[in-house]
Order: structure tokens, then C-alpha cells, then sequence
């Protein structure tokens, strides 16, 4: 064989070997990124398991045969987030009325309460502050806690509330446009 011949196939064994190295090392990060990606997706799904669990049956979905309610005063769990507020039952007896305010969300939220017949997304908003109206024409307002809720923080506030129907909302600049308002009834 000659020099030429040898010096070629050497040049050749040794594009081979870096080729196969690469198309190794590069099949091993492959792997490791699908393992990691997946295992990340499960990690993901484990913790929105967890946080509906929580939600299901923390404190913020206890049931309502606390303290208060035994003394003949309901007490109603409220979870407020990004951008949603869920009492966690529809409908109270009236009477004194304690609200346990949770945020899980990531931005602070206040908690208003109104008396009103208007849908809770017809409620009229101030075009310059981009709030609810709270003293417009068919609306009574009842009160508020009296702060910003905070992230992982819970407020309570008590008001004595007469049949009717209500509407529970966030006024922060804009949060009630983007839906943090429900329906609440008193009978």
C-alpha cells in the first residue's frame, strides 16, 4: 500500500472516530435533556397536583363548621389569584358574615363586597382609574378588608349582610376587568 494511500486512511480513521464521538456525545445530551424534560414535566404536574390538593382541602377550602359557624356566625373561605376570586360557598344565611380572605396568587388583590342585582361583570368601572364605581346607581356598597392582600398572606373582615344578591371583586387598577369578581347570595 502506498504512503499516500496510508496517510489518507488515517486522515479518514480519524474523521470517522471525531464523527462517531460527536454523534455520541450528542445522542448521550439527547437523552439526558428528553429524562430531564420529562422528569421536569412530572415535577410540574406533581406540583399542580399538590396546589389543587392544597386548594381542595387547606385552609382555604375548609369546610364551614368552624368556630364561627357553630356560634351561628358563617364563615366563608374566599381564594383570591391571578385573576379570580372562588368563595368556597355560594350562598350564606344572613346575618353576621366572616370572611377568610386567602391570596395564592403572585400579585396583591384587595376583597370588596357589594349589594347589587347587577351581573358581577356589568358592575360600571371609573374609565380613568379602571375600578368599580362602588357608589353608582343600584349599588351598595357593604365593605371591604381593609388592606392589600399580599401573596400568601389571609385577611378576614366580618360585615352583616341582609338578603339579596352580592358581588365579591378585587378593585386594584384593572383586576376587575380582568375577572376577579363572582356572584354571592344571602338568603
Amino acid at each position: 500500500m502506498s504512503e499516500e494511500t496510508r496517510a489518507g486512511g488515517r486522515f479518514g480513521d480519524a474523521f470517522s472516530i471525531a464523527a462517531t464521538t460527536f454523534a455520541v456525545v450528542a445522542l448521550v445530551f439527547a437523552v439526558f435533556a428528553f429524562v430531564f424534560s420529562s422528569q421536569a414535566t412530572e415535577r410540574a404536574q406533581s406540583a399542580k397536583n399538590e396546589v389543587a390538593h392544597k386548594l381542595a382541602t387547606g385552609p382555604a377550602a375548609t369546610s364551614t363548621t368552624s368556630s364561627a359557624v357553630l356560634a351561628g356566625h358563617p364563615s366563608v373561605q374566599i381564594t383570591e389569584r391571578e385573576y379570580s376570586i372562588v368563595p368556597d360557598v355560594a350562598s350564606v344565611a344572613s346575618g353576621p358574615v366572616r370572611f377568610q380572605v386567602s391570596n395564592v396568587g403572585q400579585s396583591g388583590h384587595e376583597f370588596n363586597v357589594v349589594r347589587t342585582d347587577l351581573d358581577p361583570r356589568a358592575l360600571p368601572v371609573n374609565a380613568d382609574s379602571a375600578t368599580v364605581i362602588t357608589n353608582a346607581a343600584g349599588i351598595e356598597r357593604v365593605g371591604a378588608v381593609d388592606t392589600t392582600i399580599k401573596p400568601a398572606a389571609t385577611k378576614s373582615g366580618s360585615f352583616d349582610l341582609q338578603p339579596g344578591n352580592y358581588v365579591l371583586f378585587c378593585n386594584l387598577p384593572g383586576h376587575y376587568q380582568q375577572g376577579m369578581a363572582t356572584r354571592f347570595t344571602v338568603t
